[in-house]
């Protein structure tokens, strides 16, 4: 190492940003500003600071150091790799321009790259999957979930595809851990054969016994289904198995003896051949899968133009490396600062470490405690051994930020006593885990910022409704919940002050809606984007205008539309001949026909945008009430168009508006999170992480570390983590669970427990549930509520204890009880709230939708081939070539218009007569014309070359010349058939279209006059783009069919008199 490297623990609510942000403008007096390198965790981390840091610059009086700051390499990792790849892509022999592919892309295109690969693995893997099962477990998708899965893993620790055969193997040799293996005196051949006996005695045993109805009942109805399969000639499933291994039984002997030996033939499910051989074969199968699609992938990739996130850090990381590049590289980084360093994958780590590496000096900013990203390929134990291992081997300083700016007093001591035992038995010093100062101070008007609520209920549903309650009544009695309004300075709340922290997503979908019900306007990702009738109304406005003929879409529309008094009146319309009464019903009908006959000037984006403004159905939507949020599912809407026109230009697809209709419709979209203020914040404890409210409220604490069954593909590592060699000895693991929904009293359940691996991942869950919890609880700055729900179990707080029989957390039952963290009081305010029906605190504001008027504008293109008019006054002269071209028969003049240009493009004077006629016969057999002697055409060249010669005999003749300039706000871009130009010393041009026309001496000058408007723009593009330095003296039409030249004269209608150019 060569550089020194700084690190800084910095807890939460300590002023990391502010401590970035000195840093850096301290730095400048010593580093061109260009030369700062800074990452971070998400863009908009990124913003702040680069912002935050100019801000600083300025207000010292720095301002031109802040311009230049603009110029350093500040972003997230992905971005910062970007712009190195960027730099040096012409020294890796790639592309500067690669188009990289968004994050919410990837998923897509890798499905489309790898769809021919799952086919052809589809047969094999697909009885693997039905024999254990795997569908049961909805959550996690299909196959082709682990699939990607293990792409994803190989990807973010940078194994090849190769490898991933090692991984199969050894995810294989992995399941000797916790699957046994029939004892010697057993006889596995008989197993199936025994079951199924075992089922049809039970039947017949059951015939007269009085079973238990909550028990020995039921159980007799799962035997009779698993008969039932076995009667179809079907193979019982391994989750089947753990079924029957699982039944209920009553007490009574009868009942006992009815399904005894079902019970005791489904117990060898753990240990049967069987079983052990389709797991290897599926992980196998999966492994195998995944290396091709892998292969696919980059093909596609490489194919398209196309690099990914993990290409840019895998091309950063090589160039990091080289030693070629070394002296650029120093040249253009003098200090670098990595910002949430505890949240960095294994690839990130070996990035950082090069960087410190090249620059004189790093700071590395991070917090341990809050290292909740786990299921991100993230490695808590490799970034906490790096940053300890680089600051010590480099001369480091390790620095602490301890002091709370965020938090209220009582929150930091319940912080404190509640979490730092935790830690510090994960191995973090104290010091680093424990804040020390408080800069903020109580408020004098609350006698506690904690509170401790518990909800009533049986189910789920009902316990979010007592939240509901709880938080309407919070909203309307706002005076014992005061929050800060400065240093020690306090207002009343509102409800965007307040954040409710939920497990996983389906507890915000379940608390987002019990607030919507209760009248609590809530700001959360909630579910069914396409069930909102806004965008319902948007999708079906979007449809029809992309097709008139429709009609659901119209219907669609008139029913959205239709009120409440005539709701049927669209029913009746449907019915009616023809769609004029639908359309009547419809009044933005006319506005969609006019964005419809634009089609092709405008992106399917722009035509949303127009459907949605234009024709006015966003107003319309508005005056259906909760104007805020239909605005943002619209947004959201709008959103997802730019995203299929996107990708559309990542895979070469066309991006049509039919397509546009078709795709945001597939799309699995959540409505947005509201971003009124006067919203509740519902959202998960991860999503959290970086945010702050003034009350939040802690949620499902009785929730449990998921560790078990091990559903998806995860990262191991042999040996120790070496954090000098981070993306070393590593491999993915699978093992897919075979008994379903039975998660516990299978066998295996208790054997992966006590297995090493088990036993590590129980560790590293429990670890991560005790961060996820201090970041939930540190986003407060006023108030605390920790909840508790149904019987009150706090298995989440459990995991603070430093052994199961002794809890470090105990919440109070009742009123006037305190807390008790780590043997220390807190007083807290307890109320328990039941399910019920709480007022109606969120009034709705008024709308007024404005009349708007359709804005149409010229396309942004405009070729001057396709520009024909018969309006216009112009004069006409005749110029006969004295030659006609003979035509026999009836060819297809377009063919032998097209063909006729390319024989004057390329037509050479100065070549041999039978060279120049047998090019003309290769052009006109390539066109497919017959009926026209090459020899001819060569004739009717030579008539016109010679004319040339005569009317412009110092003329410099250009033959399909590209054109390109601005008219107003339009472009011009085509290219002119011929092009003759005067000498440097003559400020002239004239310009000449060749046209195949073979029609009557009446009609030539009504064909010159479509194509007038053409010549027109042909010749104003050519002043444009020359400045104005020449200017046109004529255009003409060559009609070589009957050798005349024409030429065209604008002329103003009102005076008679000649217009320098044909407009």
């Amino acid at each position: 190492m060569t550089g020194r490297v700084d690190t800084t623990i910095a807890s939460a609510g300590t002023g990391k940003t502010t401590e970035l942000v000195s840093l850096i403008g301290e730095d400048i007096k010593t580093v061109e500003p260009e030369r700062i390198l800074a990452t971070t965790f998400t863009v908009k981390a990124a913003d702040e600071l680069i912002e935050r840091a100019r801000a600083r610059l300025v207000d010292e009086g720095r301002g031109p150091e802040a311009v230049r700051l603009l110029s350093a390499m500040i972003g997230t990792i992905n971005g910062v790799c970007g712009r190195i790849v960027s730099e040096f892509a012409i020294d890796l022999g790639r592309s500067p321009t690669n188009q990289v592919i968004p994050a919410e892309e990837r998923d897509e295109l890798l499905q489309l790259a790898a769809d021919p690969v799952f086919a052809r693995h589809a047969p094999k893997i697909l009885g693997l999957w039905e024999a254990l099962a795997l569908g049961e477990l909805k959550e996690k998708g299909d196959w082709r979930k682990h699939v990607a899965c293990i792409v994803e893993k190989a990807d973010e620790n940078g194994i090849a595809a190769a490898d991933l055969k090692v991984s199969a193997r050894k995810s294989i040799e992995g399941l000797a851990e916790f699957m046994p293996v029939p004892s010697d005196a057993e006889n596995p051949s008989t197993w199936d054969g025994d079951l199924r006996d075992a089922i049809g005695e039970a039947i017949r045993r059951a015939d007269g016994v009085a079973l238990t109805a909550s028990m020995g009942a039921k159980s007799l109805e799962e035997i009779e289904r698993l008969n039932g399969k076995l009667s179809r000639g079907e193979s019982l499933s391994w989750p089947d198995w753990g079924r029957a291994m699982k039944l209920k039984v009553g007490k009574k002997a009868d009942e006992v003896m009815v399904f005894a030996d079902v019970l005791r033939a489904a117990s060898v499910a753990a240990r049967h051949p069987r079983l052990r051989a389709d797991m290897e074969a599926y992980i196998e199968a999966v492994f195998a899968c995944a290396a091709d699609v892998m292969t696919a992938y980059e093909a596609y990739k490489r194919e398209h133009g196309l690099i990914d996130f993990s290409d840019q850090l895998c091309l950063a990381l090589e160039i990091l490396r080289r030693q070629e590049f070394e002296d650029r590289l120093r040249e253009r980084i003098g200090s670098v600062y990595i910002d949430e360093v505890q949240d960095s994958s294994p690839i990130q780590v070996a990035l950082f470490l090069e960087l410190a590496r090249i620059a004189p000096k790093s700071r590395w900013v991070g917090d341990p405690k809050q290292a909740i990203y786990g299921f991100r390929a993230t490695d808590t134990t490799l970034t906490l051994n790096a940053s300890l291992g680089i600051a010590a081997e480099t001369g480091g300083k390790p620095g602490v930020l301890a002091e709370s700016f965020r938090s209220r007093p009582g929150i930091v001591s319940l912080v404190n006593d509640m979490f730092v035992p935790a830690f510090v038995r994960m191995g973090l010093p104290e010091k680093e885990s424990s804040y020390e100062k408080v800069r903020r101070k109580a408020d004098p008007a609350v006698d506690t910022p904690l509170s401790v609520w518990h909800f009533e209920g049986r189910y789920p549903k009902n316990q979010a409704g007592a939240l509901a309650v709880a938080v309407a009544d919070m909203l309307a009695n706002r005076a014992p919940w005061p929050v800060g309004a400065g240093p020690n300075l306090s207002r009343p709340l509102v409800p965007g002050d307040i954040a409710v922290l939920c497990r996983d997503n389906a507890d915000v979908y379940r608390v987002a809606s019990a607030l919507a019900d209760a009248g609590i306007r809530v700001a959360a990702e909630q579910r069914g984007l396409f069930q909102a009738e806004e965008v319902e109304l948007a999708l079906a406005a979007l449809r029809w205008t992309a097709d008139h003929t429709n009609q659901l879409a119209l219907a669609g529309i008139a029913r959205l539309l239709g009120g409440t008094e005539e709701p049927t009146a669209w029913l009746y319309s449907v019915l009616a001949e023809g769609d004029d009464e639908l359309e009547k019903l419809v009044p933005f009908a006319s506005d969609l026909r006019q964005i419809r006959k634009r089609q092709l000037q405008l992106t399917p984006s722009e035509i949303l945008d127009e459907v949605l403004v234009a024709a006015g159905v966003a107003g319309h939507s508005c005056r259906w009430g909760n104007t805020t949020d239909r605005l943002d599912c619209l947004e959201k809407m709008r959103g997802l168009a730019r995203k299929y026109e996107e990708t559309c230009r990542n895979t070469g697809a066309p991006a049509t508006l039919s397509g546009l209709a078709t795709a945001i419709e597939d799309d699995m979209a959540t409505r947005p999170r509201s971003r009124d203020r006067n919203s509740v914040n519902v959202l998960t404890y991860h999503k959290s992480k970086g945010l702050e409210w003034s009350i939040v409220i802690c949620t499902d604490l009785d929730s449990e570390p998921k560790t078990w069954p091990v559903l998806m593909p995860t990262t191991a590592v042999d040996g120790e983590v070496d954090w000098q060699k981070p993306m070393e000895n590593r491999w993915i693991r699978f093992w897919p669970y075979p008994f379903g929904l039975n998660k516990d009293g299978v066998d295996i359940d208790v054997r992966w427990r006590n297995s090493e691996t088990g036993r590590k991942a129980i560790k590293e869950a429990d670890e991560e549930a005790v961060r996820l919890l201090y970041v939930g609880v540190t986003r407060a700055r006023d108030h605390v509520v920790l909840c508790t729900a149904g019987k009150g179990n706090v298995d989440w707080l459990d995991r603070l204890a430093a052994d199961p029989v002794t809890p470090h957390v105990i919440l109070p039952t009742a009123s006037g009880r305190p807390l008790v963290a780590n043997g220390k009081y807190h007083a807290v305010r307890f109320v328990s709230w039941v399910e019920g029906e709480p007022v109606d605190v969120s009034p709705e504001a008024p709308f007024i939708a404005l009349p708007r008027t359709m804005a149409v504008h010229d396309p942004l293109r405009i070729r001057p081939s396709d520009v024909a008019s018969d309006e216009g006054t112009y004069t006409f002269t005749h110029a006969n070539l004295y030659g006609e071209i003979p035509i026999s028969g009836n060819p297809e003049m377009d063919d032998l218009g097209s063909a006729m240009h390319a024989i004057f493009a390329v037509d050479d004077r100065g070549r041999d007569m039978k060279a120049r006629i047998e090019t003309a016969k290769t052009i006109l057999a390539r066109w497919g014309v017959t009926g026209v002697l090459p020899e001819e055409v060569i004739a009717a060249a030579d008539r016109f070359w010679k004319h040339l010669d005569e009317r412009f005999p110092t003329g410099k003749v250009m033959r399909e010349v590209p054109v390109h300039a601005y008219d107003g706000l339009q472009v011009i871009s085509g290219r002119i058939d011929l092009l003759v130009e005067g000498p440097d010393d003559e400020d002239w041009f004239v310009v000449f279209d060749h046209k195949s026309f073979p029609g009557r001496p009446d009609k030539w000058d009504g064909h010159a006059r479509k194509h007038a408007p053409q010549l027109g723009k042909y010749a104003k593009a050519v002043e444009t783009a020359i400045g104005g330095r020449k200017r046109c003296i004529g255009c003409f039409v060559h009609m070589p069919v009957r050798g005349v030249v024409i030429g065209v004269q604008a002329m103003n209608a009102e005076t008679g008199e000649q217009v320098a150019t044909i407009a």
